[in-house]
């Protein structure tokens, strides 16, 4: 663990240069689901001022009801852009109401990221008295580095033939996820029969916006079977993330809107046996240039919950990822062990 001093000199509130709207902005169901938090991130630079290192750190804290990482990362970009007296390459579309249902709600399909999630089965380890887990584990969170030379030879590993003898090849992060989903079954030491549930976070803007998690399978159809079924799973639930699908899902909220609550995510819906995987892989995170020159790491500054996991590229653009996540700390080893191991 890295222990900082940091002494605050000095603090201040930067107002806006010109009145700002007074009206209320819609936000739709899908907006209120997300956990109500702050998402911190952090940003390290190397302008030879600041620091006795030479170096300055940004941090920046965007409330998940405001927007998406997709709109956090825009945001930060297109500051850094006015700071360096350029104009906003994209500026903000800031209306929800294209993601209001339709008239009537139409839902057509069973939306299982709407399911409750599967509570941690009683007979874990072996223990088969009934157990209620009222008091956490400590948590703690880590960031692991994968190359793109160990990419590659998870890919190729995950390879899967078919008959007509064609291979088919699955993205990196359909490869990743299902390795870090099997990690962290076996990390957790969760039996076979136990369900575990997989959130992806999927930017449905290129569909429809905004993200929906998906899939949902037994445990011991992750730790036992070859990755590249896991994989599979992985690629299905993310073709379903469709125009269609994605309308009936924002249907089926509008018909349940009393409850909404219950809906909500956070840190219940990602602990054991479940997990939340979210992707800024494609994301411009290295972008934010405030003159300073680009950012030489950028991360989340916290993971805020057990069973969150974020894949993001490595600065220096050689093909290697980065993946910080968050679990129970006698799971972390084991975890770092399975990762490593294939």
């Amino acid at each position: 663990m890295v222990q900082v001093d940091i002494r605050i000199k000095e603090s201040a509130i930067v107002r806006p240069a010109e009145e700002t709207p007074k009206k209320s902005i819609w936000s739709s169901n899908l907006d209120l689901l997300v956990p109500i938090v702050h998402v911190p991130t952090i940003y390290f630079y190397k302008p030879a001022t600041f620091f006795k290192c030479g170096g300055v750190c940004l941090g920046v804290g965007l409330h998940h009801i405001l927007g998406d990482g997709t709109s956090a990362i825009h945001f930060i970009n297109s500051w850094s852009e006015i700071a360096r007296g350029l104009s906003v390459t994209t500026p903000p579309f800031i209306d929800r109401t294209l993601l209001d249902a339709r008239v009537p709600p139409v839902p057509a399909m069973h939306h299982v990221e709407y399911d409750p999630v599967p509570p941690l089965n009683t007979h874990i380890s072996g223990d088969q008295t009934p157990e209620i887990q009222s008091n956490p584990e400590p948590t703690c969170a880590k960031i692991l580095t994968i190359t793109f030379d160990q990419l590659r030879t998870l890919k190729n590993k995950s390879r899967k033939d078919v008959a007509d003898g064609s291979t088919i090849n699955y993205s990196t992060f359909e490869t990743l996820a299902a390795h870090i989903w099997q990690c962290t079954c076996k990390a957790r030491g969760i039996t076979n029969d136990q369900a575990t549930k997989l959130h992806i976070p999927t930017d449905g803007r290129s569909r429809l916006n905004p993200p929906l998690p998906a899939g949902y399978c037994l445990s011991g159809e992750i730790q036992s079977k070859p990755l590249v079924d896991t994989i599979a799973k992985i690629r299905g639930a993310l073709k379903r993330m469709d125009n269609e699908y994605l309308r009936s899902a924002i249907d089926y909220l509008q018909l349940i809107q009393a409850d909404l609550e219950a809906l909500k995510r956070g840190p219940h819906t990602f602990k054991s046996p479940n997990l939340n995987i979210v992707s800024w892989m494609t994301m411009p995170i290295y972008d934010a240039d405030f003159g300073w020159g680009r950012p030489y790491f950028m991360g989340p500054a916290i993971v805020g919950f057990e069973g969150m996991a974020y894949i993001a590229r490595c600065p220096n653009n050689d093909g290697s990822l980065m993946i910080f996540t968050c679990l129970e700390s006698n799971h972390m080893e084991l975890f770092k062990k399975f990762f490593y191991d294939f």
